[in-house]
């Protein structure tokens, strides 16, 4: 073949071919292949779910948390009032109550100091010492028994409505027992006083038996 004939045949090929030349690659995969987004890469597919599923997910979540915190306080509330009614109970049971601290009120305002008057232990002794008091104890027998105010008598605050008539109207009449805050001795006195009694004191406390022994003063057995 000629120079002439075969250079003929090679620019045929080369036409039949087409000219050569580089490929796009954004077009690389196919003719109708769409461009990639913005923001990405050449030939890069996204993958994952779409940003308004996360979304959605993500308020979900948010939303069973918040539920499941408030059915734990709800039923740990609920443990706490079934739980706390074992000693609200035995409060109610031993008498505390509305009703309790009604009592324990007036009966603090009718025994208070301006209604029945206290006697503190050294004006007591100083009586004492020249005889011009009846001391009465109001605790019970037993306690009477364990140690009392030497010449005291005993008139326990359970039996004062049937002893009453042995107790003198005139006189300095002292009570006391060994309560924390006089009840006792307050109460048996204001019963004397609702029967009309006006000589009797009440020893002043708290422990007023407690303190007339830490004393030193005259005791018995």
């Amino acid at each position: 073949m000629s120079n002439k004939r075969r250079k003929n045949v090679q620019r045929s090929s080369a036409y039949a071919h087409g000219p050569s030349r580089p490929v796009d690659p954004r077009y690389a995969s196919g003719r109708y292949q769409r461009s990639a987004p913005r923001g990405y890469s050449s030939g890069y597919r996204r993958g994952g779910l779409p940003p308004f599923a996360i979304g959605m997910m993500a308020v979900i979540g948010i939303a069973l948390v918040v539920f499941i915190i408030a059915f734990l306080l709800q039923n740990s509330g609920s443990s706490a009032s079934s739980g706390a009614p074992a000693s609200s109970q035995q409060n109610t049971n031993s008498g505390a109550g509305p009703d309790r601290t009604a009592t324990m009120v007036a009966f603090s305002t009718q025994t208070a100091p301006d209604i029945l008057p206290r006697i503190s232990i050294q004006e007591a002794k100083a009586l004492y010492d020249v005889g011009n008091i009846k001391i009465i104890d109001v605790r019970p027998k037993k306690d009477y028994d364990a140690g009392h105010i030497k010449g005291a008598a005993n008139v326990p605050q359970n039996e004062v409505g049937a002893k009453i008539k042995d107790l003198p109207r005139e006189g300095n009449l002292v009570l006391y027992c060994d309560c924390p805050n006089d009840e006792e001795s307050a109460g048996t006195a204001y019963t004397l006083k609702t029967a009309g009694y006006t000589n009797m004191h009440v020893l002043q406390g708290p422990q007023a038996f407690s303190a007339w022994k830490n004393l030193g003063y005259p005791v018995e057995p």
